[in-house]
């Protein structure tokens, strides 16, 4: 009998359509499991790989850092890690992971800003606390900046003194000339009176080289007078920019000491006149000298013969014929000039110019305290970071907040003079702010940079305290002739108050070195040197250590330092920091180098898998796309890892 099938074949079918929606949503599920299987196993692997940091980065500066070899390496390990998710991943069905390297991103790149980052990273924790806020440290350096620009302005205009000083020596050797010619000129009329004409020739000969040497002392002092306008004339122009920098009152301040060094210019056309006046005199002066010398040689010559004649007649007036020569002697025109030299003790002027010169040469072993040494380290700088690594930074400029965070970090774990670590390289903190070759180096260079700020503020407070400021003018009364010169005399008092300013700050860096402290701004009950010593050191250049006074409210050597960084460009100071960690590790470690210390990673990882629900048949499917529907299917995946 024939029965009909319809309802099964219709149930037949239905069951199947179902099943197979049902087993394309579970397969769909699957394969997004999958892709998160893959990126979990992707995550984890570059989480495997950075947790191989560098372990004494860590444990001694606190900075994760994967120490990268090359991207084949990298990506065998990422391989290698991703193995186990491989062997275990059950329906997931991943196998043939491949890695590429997309990115990397290292500490030394951009600048140092990851460097920078790993920093601050750090300091979140608020294990180092900053010394100041972004607002005081700009306003403090702020006002040291201008400080400097009027140290460097006055200093030299200060130091005009110097030239104007030889122009008053030249004036001094003139008129030295002059009375010299003035005496030579009576010791050979005495001589002519007495008779003795070749005393007097010798005399009357000495006088000529006076005159002949005086025309070369005119034109020298010539020479230090155009010498000295055209030095104003530079000055002006070379800090005409700086001085538009200046706050009001202080801008007043230097406009005043600026506008003497031109009155004493002004000054020099009245003594040219005179001068001239004394060149113009010089041939007359030696015509009548050799009409005088004939004039003695005839009489001599006259006298002899009639001696020779004596006994054929009276006897001649010797005394009258010499009392002649004597009278036409004295109407021989010796130059006068009313031009008074405007120094009275050359001696302590040159002193106050050997304190200055020593700004520019060695004063170490003058600063250094009695117990302490010269680091003698020495820095092998041909793998840094700073000569090979160095990139330009590409983001905005380094904040100020940044900024001291970083140099609040380098004072913390880079040790300074005096700190006086056994390590080699005791001057670390130092190096961050020179880059030089060698502990002393650094040391030198530091000690020259706090030098310049002490001594900008230090000449500041001189110039507004008056019991300090009435020294120094005292001091240059003594030095130059106040009466006749005293635009001289202002020009000489810039001299000693650099020179008093550079002493005092000669004795803050002696405190700073012997780990005490020293004050920004100076008060009074601060200040720790006299006049009196400023002139004892400008003889024995040795400092009066009796005097070192602390200050309570001052800051320390490192402080100093940490204020020298903050006025580094963040390239310097990154790269340099990165130098000291890296010779500190290399000696445990000579492989370890910043340049390869990886801070970011970026990877492609590629991987297939096959369909699970999606692959019930009767027949075996070719697993060829193009023939049909394929097995196998790729997945991809990025991972970016940072510390």
């Amino acid at each position: 009998m024939k029965r009909s099938g319809s309802v099964t074949v219709f149930l037949a079918l239905v069951i199947t359509c179902c099943s197979a929606l049902i087993c394309a949503l579970t397969e769909s599920a699957r394969t997004a499991g999958t892709r998160f299987y893959v990126r979990t196993m992707a995550d984890s692997a570059i989480d495997s790989l950075f947790s191989q940091y560098h372990k004494p980065l860590w444990e001694c500066y606190r900075l994760l850092g994967y120490q990268y070899g090359d991207d084949g390496n990298a990506a065998q390990d990422l391989e290698n890690f991703m193995k186990p998710y491989v062997e275990n991943c059950g329906w997931y069905a991943v196998s043939s992971p491949t890695v590429q390297i997309s990115k990397r991103t290292f500490l030394t790149d951009d600048g140092g800003v990851w460097f920078e980052q790993e920093i601050l990273d750090y300091l979140k924790y608020g294990w180092i606390n900053l010394n100041c806020t972004p607002a005081s440290a700009e306003a403090l350096w702020k006002q040291v900046h201008e400080a400097q620009i009027m140290d460097e302005i006055l200093k030299d205009y200060g130091l005009q003194s110097k030239q104007a000083v030889a122009m008053e020596q030249a004036i001094m050797r003139i008129h030295q000339n002059l009375s010299a010619q003035d005496s030579m000129k009576q010791e050979a009329r005495s001589l002519v009176r007495n008779g003795q004409n070749a005393a007097f020739q010798r005399a009357s000969n000495q006088l000529s080289g006076l005159v002949h040497s005086l025309p070369a002392l005119i034109e020298r002092y010539d020479q230090k007078a155009d010498a000295y306008s055209m030095s104003l004339s530079a000055l002006k122009q070379k800090h005409a920019a700086q001085l538009s920098q200046l706050q009001e009152e202080n801008l007043t301040a230097i406009e005043e000491q600026i506008a003497v060094c031109h009155e004493y210019a002004d000054r020099d056309g009245q003594r040219r006149q005179a001068l001239d006046a004394l060149d113009d005199s010089n041939d007359a002066e030696l015509q009548a000298i050799s009409d005088v010398q004939c004039l003695a040689d005839e009489t001599e010559a006259y006298i002899e013969e009639a001696e020779d004649d004596e006994e054929d007649g009276d006897g001649i007036d010797e005394d009258a014929l010499w009392q002649s020569v004597a009278e036409a002697w004295d109407f021989v025109p010796i130059p006068h000039s009313n031009i008074t030299p405007g120094i009275r003790d050359e001696k302590t002027e040159s002193l106050l110019e050997t304190i200055l010169k020593l700004a520019s040469k060695g004063y170490l072993h003058i600063i250094l305290p009695s117990d302490r040494q010269l680091p003698e380290g020495s820095i092998d700088t041909s793998n840094f970071p700073s000569r090979y690594a160095v990139t330009p930074r590409k983001g905005p400029a380094v904040d100020l907040l940044r900024a001291i965070a970083v140099d609040e970090y380098a004072g913390a774990y880079l040790p300074s003079f005096t700190d006086q670590a056994q390590t080699p390289i005791s001057c670390q903190l130092e190096y961050v702010v020179a880059g030089k070759s060698s502990d002393q180096a650094n040391l030198t260079a530091a000690a020259a940079e706090i030098l310049a700020i002490r001594e900008a503020l230090n000449l500041i407070f001189i110039m507004t305290t008056p019991s300090l400021r009435r020294q120094a003018h005292e001091i240059a009364e003594l030095i130059a002739s106040a009466t006749a010169f005293p635009e001289l005399t202002i020009l000489i008092e810039c001299l000693i108050m650099s020179a008093w300013a550079l002493v005092e700050s000669f004795m803050d860096l002696r405190l700073l070195l012997g780990s005490q402290k020293a004050a920004i701004y100076k008060t009074r009950e601060d200040w720790m040197t006299s006049m009196e010593d400023v002139l004892a050191f400008a003889s024995t250049l040795r400092l009066p250590a009796q005097r070192l006074k602390e200050s309570k409210k001052g800051i320390s050597y490192e402080a100093y330092l940490k204020l020298l960084l903050f006025t580094k460009s963040s390239e310097i100071r990154n790269y340099r920091t990165m130098d000291m960690i890296q010779a500190a590790l290399v000696p445990a470690d000579p492989d370890f180098r910043f340049q390869t210390c990886l801070y970011g990673l970026q990877t492609s990882v590629s991987c297939e898998s096959r369909h699970l629900f999606t692959n019930l048949s009767f027949t075996r499917p070719s697993g060829d796309s193009s023939k049909g529907y394929a097995l196998q299917f790729p997945i991809r995946t990025e991972s970016v890892k940072a510390y």
